[in-house]
């Protein structure tokens, strides 16, 4: 199969939630695991990730009920029991789109998992608090990060193993920064600074913020994101972008504090059960 021939063909097609990234489309055409499913009638295509047991839909089609109709017929190609995520999505230029898309996905036996909407700061400058209490996180703190996530971020919302975590720390683009208070992790950030080589800048990306529960309103929040955007400016990045579940309005309400403003991106997660 010539790959870059069915992804031409794809991303010429009306409907489409392609993949995030040129480093996400590379990586999952070099994965050897990876399905392309293309329609008998060439009008849909549906490429499977398949990520450690995980198996993420990404799709094209020509119409959203064709796109629909693909998708229920991949019963005839996993087991009973098999869950698939598919990622939809809409921009400012397609406003309306995520709600079609849905609708229709939803009538094959899709639910909705996640709904996440887009949050960009122009610049790095939005917060004021001293940071010196943050500290980089260390690789045998794994498991305390683990702690943390699955109470303040939820697990399933926030997947990644330990290997993942490995990865993801000893790479120079992201760290993790954390707040100790008596031997517990108090608050945690992820970060990530990538670079958008449309206009050649920098962005950093907030991978998720938490803190525990018990440690509340202490201002630990303000601190990490202090210290995140202190690093996102040493390492070149002139804005901040982050996701944030559409309905959580507590979330919401801190992150407008720090300068963050919806930009109008949308992005969904549903889950179809074979």
């Amino acid at each position: 199969m010539d790959y870059k021939k069915v992804l031409k063909s794809a991303v010429e097609m009306e409907y489409k939630f392609l993949f995030h990234s040129k480093e996400h489309e590379e990586e999952f055409f070099k994965n050897p695991d990876s399905m392309i499913i293309e329609s008998d009638n060439h009008k849909v295509i549906l490429f499977v990730e398949r990520d450690g047991g995980v198996n993420n839909i990404f799709w094209a089609g020509e119409s959203l009920k064709e796109v629909a109709e693909s998708l229920g017929r991949l019963k005839e190609k996993f087991p009973n029991g098999t869950t698939l995520k598919i990622s939809c999505g809409e921009d400012k230029n397609s406003k309306g789109l995520l709600d079609k898309v849905s609708k229709e996905f939803i009538k094959i036996g899709c639910k909705v998992e996640f709904h996440y909407v887009g949050f960009k700061s122009s610049n790095l400058d939005g917060i004021e608090a001293d940071c010196s209490e943050v500290v980089k996180a260390k690789v045998e703190e794994c498991n305390q990060l683990y702690g943390i996530i699955d109470s303040s971020l939820g697990g399933e919302k926030f997947k990644m193993n330990e290997d993942e975590m490995n990865e993801y720390m000893n790479n120079n683009e992201n760290n993790i920064f954390l707040i100790r208070k008596n031997k517990d992790i108090a608050g945690v950030v992820f970060t990530n600074v990538y670079e958008i080589k449309s206009n050649n800048t920098k962005s950093l990306f907030i991978r998720g913020l938490a803190v525990d529960e018990k440690y509340r309103g202490k201002e630990y929040s303000k601190k990490l994101m202090q210290k995140a955007f202190n690093w996102g400016k040493e390492n070149g990045a002139i804005n901040s972008m982050l996701w944030v579940e559409k309905y959580n309005k507590v979330a919401i309400g801190l992150y407008e504090k720090f300068g963050y403003k919806s930009y109008g991106d949308q992005e969904m997660i549903l889950n179809y059960i074979i």
